[in-house]
């Protein structure tokens, strides 16, 4: 679940869902013949965009006068960027468009001095705003390091018949059955990865912490098999960004791996799992109450009960008092998040908001028609399908129609899912069902690490890795649900 301040959200979401358009830029090349050449490779790593969290990008200069860029979050795939210039010894300029302004990145060529290894590390400014970047020669596996691993990792696809999307991911199968395996014939039980909000690639990235891809490892050691995905619009993924699509839409996608995985060799279709996280946690439900002869238990992780609006309500004064901000301005947001919300479906209340976001543009200092088409954008974007759906879809009934068996996980310190505001909730909805488990991991933030304060900024200054009994714990409960 990401984090969402009225103030920002709406910029932000120019960024992330509109699609990229080519550049040219007008710098030279000077002294190309003494820049370092072994610039001309293929490089990755990500734009930091403050509280929004990071963008993953991957940049091939393919020689002195052109390059291609790929943001996979926003299903943008080798954007060229003509004219890229280099500045001897050291400097590398690119430019990229969007629909809100040109970002203009200046970086350093140089060696870093802890991996030794060569960086492209400086800053990219778009409407007057600075962030960092930081690009890194790709990663690639050895084949001897492929060999060690307890696991095979094939890379798949299938369609979504419904909205005829093909969908993209990799199902890891474990060299090892789990006990009793031999008994279903050599066939490994499953589980499917579903990610929180936002446009996630299969590995759910977030501030460098691969939370799927760590999962999947371990799951795959047990000998459970795992299937791990981008979503629609995002990676190999086809179609529009997930911003374009309701959450019973994407339900829609995992009920497509489902059907996908049950007549897949090697797997024991009468053993498959679903693990969502956040958002992730909402469709998990919806696909077990649709499929209920197809779907053999669901793993809730920080997963929600009451409505998005109500979440976003808490969400946003739990991290406004953990950052010290007064009750007085907590209630003034609130106020204006209800405005928000009224505006969905009242004209009026339309009204009353473009006159808010285009007041707190001009006091940003945009002119007066930036302020406008700011302002025009915020009522937009409020009104995207994913929102208005979050907003208003209540989880709690379709949790009472769930028969299989349900593990529901809270973070005790997650402010952005309140354990204390679904968890009483959740349980009521699930009451009926004689096969669930609840736990709350203590010290533990909405991404399961350990968090003194379970604050969304203190994402970046955390290890990259969940509490040490959290794999564990699910492990333990999917392999008692699987003999």
């Amino acid at each position: 679940m990401q984090t969402l301040n009225y103030k920002t959200l709406f910029a932000f979401l120019f960024f992330i869902i509109n699609a990229i358009s080519v550049l040219s830029a007008q710098n030279s090349n000077e002294n190309l013949d003494k820049f370092p050449q072994n610039v001309f490779k293929k490089w990755q790593g990500n734009m930091a965009l403050g509280e929004q969290g990071k963008l993953k990008l991957f940049v091939e200069f393919l020689n002195e006068n052109s390059a291609k860029m790929s943001i996979p979050q926003q299903g943008a795939k080798n954007i060229g960027l003509k004219n890229v210039s280099f500045k001897a010894p050291d400097s590398v300029f690119f430019s990229l468009g969007s629909s809100i302004g040109i970002a203009v990145f200046k970086g350093k060529h140089s060696k870093n001095p802890q991996t030794q290894q060569m960086q492209i590390a400086g800053n990219f400014e778009q409407n007057g705003t600075v962030y960092d970047f930081f690009l890194e020669p790709q990663k690639i596996l050895l084949p001897t390091e492929i060999q060690n691993q307890p696991f095979i990792e094939r890379e798949v696809s299938w369609e979504n018949e419904i909205a005829k999307i093909k969908l993209a991911g990799t199902l890891a199968l474990p060299k090892k059955l789990p006990k009793n395996g031999e008994k279903n014939g050599n066939k490994y039980p499953v589980v499917i990865l579903v990610s929180g909000s936002g446009a996630q690639m299969r590995d759910c990235e977030i501030n460098d912490f691969l939370m799927f891809k760590i999962i999947s490892d371990y799951l795959t050691a047990q000998g459970i098999a795992v299937l791990r995905y981008d979503e629609r619009g995002t990676g190999e993924s086809k179609g529009k960004n997930v911003m374009y699509s309701t959450t019973e839409e994407l339900a829609q996608d995992v009920e497509s791996i489902v059907e996908f995985l049950s007549n897949y060799p090697n797997i024991d279709a009468k053993k498959i799992g679903i693990i969502g996280h956040s958002e992730g946690g909402m469709i998990a439900p919806m696909v077990a109450e649709k499929l209920p002869d197809l779907v053999h238990n669901i793993v809730l992780v920080g997963g929600t009960a009451v409505n998005g609006f109500e979440v976003l309500r808490e969400q946003k004064a739990l991290i406004a008092r953990v950052n010290k901000v007064s009750e007085k301005e907590i209630q003034e947001e609130d106020r204006l998040f209800k405005i928000m919300f009224e505006g969905l479906n009242n004209p009026e209340k339309a009204k009353k908001l473009f006159t808010i976001m285009y007041e707190e543009a001009k006091k940003g200092g945009m002119n007066d028609q930036k302020s406008k088409e700011y302002a025009q954008a915020s009522i937009q974007n409020v009104s995207l399908p994913w929102i208005k759906f979050f907003l208003k879809y209540d989880p709690a009934p379709t949790l009472t129609k769930v028969k299989c068996p349900v593990f529901a996980i809270f973070g005790e310190k997650d402010l952005q899912v309140s354990p204390k505001q679904n968890l009483p909730v959740m349980k009521k909805a699930l009451k009926d069902n004689k096969k669930t488990k609840f736990y709350t991991f203590k010290n533990a933030n909405h991404l399961f690490q350990f968090s003194k304060t379970g604050n969304p900024q203190e994402y970046t200054t955390l290890k990259p890795e969940f509490l040490p009994d959290f794999l564990p714990k699910i492990t333990e409960w999917l392999l008692k649900n699987y003999e």
